[in-house]
């Protein structure tokens, strides 16, 4: 599984509560090309973490849907997140960490400016 493929499936479960969520949602919130988007889309279909279908309300879209083992993949990325955070923080004394999210959260509003 690569960062984009997991990033894909975090997508998804993020947005499950949409009626639909297309080729062109993913393509947006990842800033990558339809093709880019639409290999992805096909190598996790592939490892059956995702079905692709066709929109039920507009036939042009391709829409993705989280499998069983797409659904199981949370907390894969959940423990994956707890550990990489883990790690990041490690010899970090309280006040250094609330800078520090403190640092990144003004980090992340510029870069969520830049590409709105």
């Amino acid at each position: 599984m690569t960062s984009v493929q997991a990033e894909v499936i975090s997508f998804i479960l993020k947005n499950q509560d949409k009626d639909e969520i297309n080729l062109l949602d993913v393509q947006k919130h990842l800033t990558l090309t339809h093709p880019t988007v639409i290999g992805i889309a096909k190598r996790l279909e592939e490892k059956h973490f995702i079905k692709r279908e066709q929109s039920k309300t507009d036939a042009r879209y391709t829409c993705l849907k989280l499998t069983k083992k797409g659904l199981e993949f949370r907390n894969v990325l959940s423990n994956k997140a707890a550990e990489n955070e883990k790690i990041l923080l490690q010899g970090m004394t309280d006040d250094e960490r609330i800078e520090f999210n403190r640092l990144l959260g003004i980090a992340l509003k510029n870069m969520t400016q830049k590409y709105e």
